[in-house]
């Protein structure tokens, strides 16, 4: 269907009809090939089936514009994916405002919620699960502070940013799910043939893959033991507060707590860290003495130490485990619910602690994006805690000024937590070096 014709039925369903159901065909829009998509809007009579490519695309978001993404003309759209529309009017260039309307993308709710349903068929569909996802408050604050602003600007915004593979000489972007993990972290799949995916990128990629442009550098900025930072943040707990508080490296100082040793070695620092996140997400000593190839014996002092060394932060999160087991769900800090049964309640110690710190990252990709977007470099892509940004040589140290004071910035949405960051640059991923730490 052309643009003319779908301007008149959707003129038509705007005047009869309050909310709209609003998705595409397919369910992520390739704007990496020539093939055209479907714009697919549902109203209570009438469906509009809208052709997209990238010949017509501005149209077809001027079309959107003046239509069901303006509140006058349309007070809510439910959508299914609406983030990969976005990404494809800003791969072709096409600057689309967010709607003035109220947009409710299903997909992301029933996920924070802990639901993993399937695109709706129909309009009436969308709207009975929309009634049913409005029942509880949970998913609320989140979504207009973080999820919005993920789906219509900065995910967009970061998937069309190429990097040059040079094996292939081709163009490769990345792409995400918000909430598409159980702790609410961001999901990469591979949806389109030029993807490549920053969660598992391997060795080859690592060298292969660079900035497109002259002189163009990677600059990658760690938030450093953010999971340590908030299970302390959640806990209080006084003895963790104390160490991060202190400046002195997070995980030597923990093994010297829990082996009463010195940390002169990497090795034993390592030794530290694995041992502290293994036993507070519910690692036993058999299962630890197999991974760290320890006595039995030595394993089960080591987590008793870990228990006695640092109790508010151990009981909290088992806790946690006991709620999972005895309720059988969870609520996070920001009420994200999940299920657990007796069986399994141990994973419930992972959720509450990681997907708080997902949030914050989020936070943070957030408050980047806004920031960059008067800085010359450009937020590229995301692991978790990471962020890659692409740059020129000359505006590495503004861009590390930058990252540094915004990800050092207390959290909004967890007050009172402030995280610590380690930045790299290089010309390529496999050849980082540090440049600071704060």
């Amino acid at each position: 269907m052309d643009t003319i014709e779908a301007a008149e039925i959707l003129e038509e369903i705007v005047t009869k009809t309050q909310v709209v159901y609003l998705r595409t065909e397919p369910d992520v829009l390739d704007f990496t090939v020539h093939a055209p998509g479907k714009v697919i809007i549902s109203g209570a009579q009438k469906k509009v089936e809208l052709d997209v490519d990238r010949h017509n695309v501005m149209q077809v978001a001027s079309l959107l514009a003046i239509t069901i993404f303006d509140k006058d003309c349309m007070p809510m759209v439910v959508s299914w994916n609406i983030k990969s529309l976005f990404s494809y009017f800003k791969a072709h260039q096409v600057n689309v405002e967010p709607p003035s309307t109220k947009i409710i993308e299903l997909q992301v709710i029933e996920k924070f919620l802990g639901i993993d349903g399937k695109q709706p068929e129909n309009l009436v569909e969308a709207i009975d699960r929309t009634k049913a996802v409005s029942k509880t408050n949970n998913w609320k604050p989140l979504y207009k502070s973080l999820h919005l602003p993920l789906m219509l600007e900065v995910l967009p915004a970061l998937e069309t940013v190429p990097l040059l593979d040079e094996d292939t000489k081709k163009s490769k972007f990345a792409f995400y799910e918000i909430e598409g993990q159980t702790n609410g972290r961001l999901r990469c799949p591979k949806k389109f043939e030029q993807c490549y995916i920053p969660h598992t990128i391997g060795p080859n990629e690592k060298h292969s893959l660079k900035p497109r442009g002259y002189d163009q550098y990677f600059f990658v900025s760690d938030i450093k033991h953010c999971e340590v930072s908030v299970l302390q943040w959640l806990s209080e707990d006084k003895q963790l507060a104390e160490i991060i508080k202190s400046g002195n490296d997070l995980y030597s100082e923990i093994y010297k707590v829990i082996t009463r040793d010195d940390c002169e070695t990497d090795r034993k620092r390592q030794l530290g860290k694995n041992i502290f996140l293994k036993v507070i997400y519910g690692m036993g000593a058999k299962g630890l003495s197999e991974d760290l190839h320890l006595p039995l014996e030595v394993t089960k002092e080591l987590i008793d130490r870990t228990y006695s060394s640092f109790p508010t932060a151990t009981g909290w999160i088992k806790a946690r485990q006991q709620e999972a087991r005895t309720k059988g769900v969870v609520e996070d800090y920001f009420g994200r619910p999940r299920t657990f049964t007796e069986d399994n309640a141990y994973l419930a110690r992972n959720f509450v602690v990681q997907s708080v710190a997902a949030t914050v990252c989020l936070e943070k990709m957030v408050d980047l994006s806004n920031k960059f977007k008067t800085k010359p470099a450009r937020l590229s892509f995301s692991v978790h805690d990471a962020y890659g940004f692409t740059c020129i040589k000359e505006h590495v140290v503004d861009t590390y000024k930058t990252v540094t004071e915004i990800i050092k910035s207390p959290s909004l949405l967890c007050p009172g937590l402030v995280l610590k960051v380690e930045s790299k640059v290089g010309k390529r991923l496999d050849s980082m070096k540090v440049i600071g730490q704060s």
